[in-house]
């Protein structure tokens, strides 16, 4: 029981505080998930649909669905985009739908860019809590649900060279509070920070190895820090492996099967002291690319969408 009781607070810490934003394996393939600035980096209009299943063992665990659309603008200096997610762990579901833009810098060394962006949006927080087994029916604290839409914005900054490039975002400023009115406890959403790089590295002109790391920071949660190599073969198949320090080991696999379609899976393995309790991760991802942007050779130059995918 003492063991059972240990594994449900490592959860209820490591989990529902790291993730007030979601986390994703493939991050590396959609940007916009975490940095707005990455609005129009794809240069067509860019669908995508990813879908994440966390902690398969364990019921209730989280479960992420996310949709984001975005372009790039006709003058290729400005983006804009859209973000539609819904992020479940138990009873608890946020729903949330944000607009992104952003605006690109060309450097006076001609060879580099800065991408600053800025997002805004809703946020429903929702608590069920009749979709929980309640032992003791007369705690106060289960007696009603809770709802509540709040706002908020972010911004990021992307900055881009000939192979390399470094990212920093904050996707959301506002600590909105959350007041359960049967109890008068409060929660306070807390503020994420991101910052990342990468580079690539070709070995001829069908080879290219692509490493690049995450680092997202939350108070009151462990820094998470992810490693990544893709390998990229004919600029169709993506290959990789990343490490989520101290979580997991992930492999992951993208494939161009039409010029404008593209599809994607990881596979994450706990390596913690929860491995045996929670099990694996899957993450489907699901792009589609439409226009002619690329094909006319208006691109954004050292765009940072070659060292991903």
């Amino acid at each position: 029981m003492r063991k059972f009781i240990y594994i449900v607070l490592i959860i209820l810490v490591n989990g529902l505080y790291a993730q007030q934003d979601p986390m994703y394996t493939q991050y590396m393939f959609n940007g916009l998930l975490y940095n707005p600035a990455y609005a129009g980096s794809h240069q067509d209009m860019s669908f995508t649909l990813q879908n994440r299943f966390q902690w398969l063992k364990m019921e209730g665990a989280p479960s992420t669905f996310v949709m984001t659309a975005h372009t790039l603008l006709e003058d290729q200096f400005n983006g804009v985009g859209a973000v539609l997610f819904r992020d479940q762990i138990g009873a608890t579901v946020q729903t949330g739908l944000k607009g992104v833009f952003s605006h690109k810098i060309l450097l006076a060394k001609k060879d580099a860019s800065l991408t600053l962006g800025v997002q805004g949006g809703l946020v429903n927080y929702r608590t069920n809590f009749q979709d929980l087994l309640i032992k003791d029916e007369d705690d106060l604290v289960f007696e009603s649900s809770l709802s509540k839409i709040l706002p908020n914005f972010g911004g990021g900054m992307l900055y881009a060279g000939k192979n390399y490039y470094l990212t920093f975002s904050i996707p959301r400023i506002v600590n909105n509070k959350l007041v359960a009115k049967s109890t008068g406890t409060e929660s306070k959403e807390s503020t994420h920070f991101y910052a990342g790089g990468g580079f690539s590295l070709p070995f001829s002109k069908d080879y290219v190895l692509k490493p690049n790391a995450l680092v997202r920071v939350v108070a009151g949660a462990p820094i998470q820090t992810d490693m990544n190599l893709n390998f990229e073969m004919y600029a169709k198949y993506w290959v990789g492996v990343s490490y989520r320090l101290g979580e997991s080991v992930d492999l992951l696999f993208e494939s161009k099967i039409m010029d404008k379609l593209r599809i994607g899976y990881s596979y994450d393995l706990n390596v913690n002291q929860l491995k045996a309790y929670v099990g694996s991760s899957h993450e489907i991802m699901i792009n589609y690319r439409m226009g002619s942007n690329q094909s006319k050779g208006k691109q954004r130059p050292y765009n940072p969408r070659y060292f991903g995918a």
